[in-house]
């Protein structure tokens, strides 16, 4: 009976650190690979469902953005991550580590803004965002169109949110062999002033860019 418990327990773990550390398992070029796979889909998603990652934690529907943006956005978020935890971890961490551990754990944290993307395809939300964008300043208009299914959407890309905040802590604490309070004293404010750099590229930088492009 003892032993079917422990083994229970230690099934139990695994399941967690698959979900919330898979770092430990998986790291380098194949998180690389999978990460980036991700990133392209959660782009390619959000692109279907009016909706843009415009942040490092930012995920809103903003009418019919091209393709490019859509995808463009989580490169953006991801690379910003990278250089500031990589030159965090530079900083404090006592240990070498490799570039590529930090790129591709960081990449593979973001997957499950795919399935953020994916919720806020539930018709009910999008009728609710398209409501709502002409209706933004109207409190008691909001709560006429809110649905069961728009909260539903809202609650899951939350919890994505939060999901994929605690992958990329534990992929960063793994990659530059941190702990405690060496990793959050890093992690905190890079994600503060990755949020602010990611802000200004995306929406001062990308526009132009396309624009060029499609000239």
């Amino acid at each position: 009976m003892a032993e079917q418990d422990a083994t229970t327990v230690r099934e139990a773990r695994s399941i967690w650190t698959w979900l919330f550390n898979p770092f430990r398992y998986i790291a380098g070029g194949p998180a690389l690979s999978l990460g980036l796979a991700a990133i392209a889909a959660a782009g390619l998603v959000a692109y279907f469902g009016r909706a843009r990652f415009d942040g490092v934690l930012d995920f809103h529907t903003q009418g019919e953005p091209p393709f490019g943006l859509a995808v463009a956005d989580g490169l953006i978020n991801w690379i910003v991550m990278v250089v500031l935890l990589w030159a965090g971890g530079r900083l404090v961490s006592s240990t070498r580590f490799r570039a590529l551990d930090l790129l591709g754990t960081q990449a593979l944290a973001r997957w499950p803004m795919a399935i953020a993307a994916l919720a806020v395809l539930l018709p009910g939300y999008q009728r609710f965002s398209l409501e709502l964008m002409g209706h933004v300043a109207d409190p008691e208009f909001l709560m006429e169109i809110v649905s069961v299914q728009a909260v539903l959407a809202i609650v899951v890309v939350l919890l994505m949110v939060i999901w994929m905040v605690a992958l990329m802590y534990n992929g960063f604490a793994v990659s530059c062999n941190l702990s405690g309070g060496k990793a959050l004293g890093i992690f905190v404010p890079a994600i503060i002033v990755g949020e602010v750099i990611s802000n200004l590229l995306i929406y001062r930088l990308l526009p132009g860019f396309f624009a060029s492009a499609g000239a």
